[in-house]
């Protein structure tokens, strides 16, 4: 994770190599590394994205973002909870959204759950094996994509978070 977060870091670091793909074939790739975890844990997976759905983006930090994502749905997630995939689009933009039904964040933790080794609760956190940076890669690969990366979540409820990544 430090590798990866110097990496993004860095202006030479990350070279993009922007390509077209499908985006539900994306997900399903995914969703497949995940599948024996989320099936430990009782956790079913929905990737709601259309398969004609096509985006130009650069697939590695496509991918580094979105295993961060899914991973952390699955780590902070309640048993037998839902992970679901989403996609929308704005004139300019596409949206993919990836919400759990976990227990959610509180309130006073959304500012700072972004910033580098901050965890929500501590003690879940190493007994998941997280290093408190994977939030970080998530924003600073979607930065380098010129996109931007929101969390909406309530406690008891789940979390979303939303990525918006520009068309093209």
């Amino acid at each position: 994770d430090l590798i990866t977060l110097s990496m993004l870091e860095t202006s030479k670091g990350v070279m993009l190599n922007m390509e077209y793909f499908k985006l539900k074939e994306f997900f399903d790739g995914i969703l497949e590394e995940v599948e024996f975890l989320a099936k430990q844990k009782g956790i079913s997976l929905e990737n709601m994205v259309d398969d004609k759905v096509e985006v130009k983006s650069d697939r590695k930090l496509l991918y580094i973002v979105f295993k961060n994502l899914v991973d952390n749905a699955i780590k902070y997630n309640n048993l037998n909870g839902k992970v679901v995939i989403e996609y929308s689009k704005l004139p300019k933009d596409h949206v993919i959204s990836v919400c759990d039904t976990g227990p959610g964040i509180p309130k006073s933790h959304l500012p700072f759950i972004f910033e580098r080794f901050y965890r929500v609760e501590r003690s879940r956190s190493r007994k998941s094996g997280g290093t408190g940076l994977g939030l970080s890669i998530v924003k600073l690969a979607t930065e380098k994509l010129g996109g931007k990366v929101e969390v909406e979540s309530e406690e008891g409820k789940g979390s979303c978070f939303k990525v918006q990544l520009p068309k093209g």
